[in-house]
């Protein structure tokens, strides 16, 4: 028992060693102002054209249950499943190639994974499984490379040249009560702890890191919608979004101790929040926000302009009716939200058995004769004109 202690106190002080904690200025970040009440319906019809569509291919072992993440490059197209706990690796073409890692409770397996990097750099996919504590990293042939431990809880995170940026929102870590905290590359060393919090909420439990494609890395704070520029192992306010007299308020839920205390604040009072599905692309930045209710709610998709700062706003969808000579000739085209971006077009998704017999027929015709309602999702690359 007393080794036990020991090994115990030895790990902390390993951790906290030299570690910095900073209060962070707020003031300089980018402010986007939004109102819904001048929501829209979004028509891509009249303002997009789809320039590419990928059907990722259909085997047993390919078979797709949900996308959660998506990564494009110009090699491959990485595909994250969380609710099977599986990625899949196709080429650029859709044509599947392998999963990565092996599922299993034995030896270099894994069990679940609960968030997922690609390093196009480097070539590595990044995991981690919350309940067992581990980080693995894995080639794109699937097969394992490293594996390590680690001690906090975490929700999500982002591996960068600083180390690894850390998502922790559990409060059963009561001995680092930081949302975000940077890690060495070997996580045996905390580099810095920033916005502190005494409680975490499960309203907040969503993948908050992202980048642009172009070097950049983000954090986007759940307590206080800031978009964070993650550089130079530092936290940097990029983007804040405003939503006015509908803005949570902020600084007394970090005051909070109670998950009930928090509903009983927030919840069904028109507030506005949870901002996800953030992406960079063309000089616009997208995000997706929705009202904070215990029941139903709408789901807002904003674009910002980040050169003309101007913001539109939408609340709902107009299927997809291309006009005039276009290649792809649909009716009443279900394309919703937006899934990912390649740096120069949007992604969707759309999932055959969700497609009317006509449009089925376009795309047995004009992209694959396999193409069918049983078949995985197909990616539509979309590019604004």
């Amino acid at each position: 028992m007393r080794y036990l202690l020991w090994v115990g106190i030895i790990c902390l002080i390993v951790l906290e060693g030299c570690t910095r904690s900073e209060i962070i200025d707020a003031g300089s970040a980018v402010r986007i102002v939004v109102d819904v009440s001048k929501s829209k319906v979004q028509n891509l019809s009249d303002e997009a054209e789809i320039t590419e569509i990928i059907p990722l291919e259909t085997v047993e072992k390919s078979l797709l249950r949900n996308i959660d993440k998506l990564y494009v490059t110009d090699q491959y197209i990485l595909v994250v499943d969380l609710r099977k706990s599986e990625i899949y690796l196709f080429d650029r073409d859709g044509r599947f190639r392998n999963k990565i890692g092996i599922k299993g409770r034995g030896p270099k397996e894994y069990i679940a994974f609960d968030d997922v990097q690609y390093d196009e750099r480097n070539g590595l996919i990044y995991t981690h499984e919350r309940m067992r504590h581990r980080m693995q990293s894995y080639g794109t042939n699937g097969k394992l490379i490293n594996e390590k431990e680690y001690h906090q809880w975490l929700d999500s995170f982002l591996k960068t040249d600083d180390g690894y940026w850390i998502y922790t929102c559990y409060n059963e870590d009561v001995s680092t009560r930081y949302a975000l905290q940077l890690i060495d590359s070997a996580f045996k060393k905390v580099i810095g702890q920033y916005l502190p919090q005494k409680c975490f909420f499960t309203t907040t439990f969503l993948p908050r890191f992202f980048q642009d494609g172009q070097g950049g890395d983000y954090f986007a704070y759940p307590y206080s919608n800031i978009i964070y520029r993650l550089e130079n192992g530092i936290p940097e306010p990029y983007l804040t979004v405003d939503f006015g007299e509908k803005t949570l308020p902020y600084e007394e839920i970090k005051q909070l101790k109670e998950q009930s205390e928090y509903e009983k604040l927030v919840l069904d009072k028109g507030y506005l929040g949870d901002l996800k599905n953030m992406f960079f692309c063309n000089g616009k930045f997208y995000f997706s926000f929705s009202e904070l209710a215990s029941g139903e709610t709408t789901l807002y998709r904003a674009v910002y302009d980040m050169n003309t700062s101007e913001v539109e706003i939408y609340d709902r969808y107009a299927p997809f009716c291309p006009s005039g000579l276009q290649r792809y000739a649909f009716k009443k085209l279900p394309l919703t939200e937006l899934l990912s971006t390649d740096g120069k077009s949007l992604i969707y998704s759309v999932y055959p058995y969700n497609l009317s017999e006509e449009n089925l027929r376009v795309l047995t015709e004009k992209v694959s004769p396999e193409i069918n309602q049983e078949a995985n999702p197909l990616l539509f690359f979309v590019r604004q004109k």
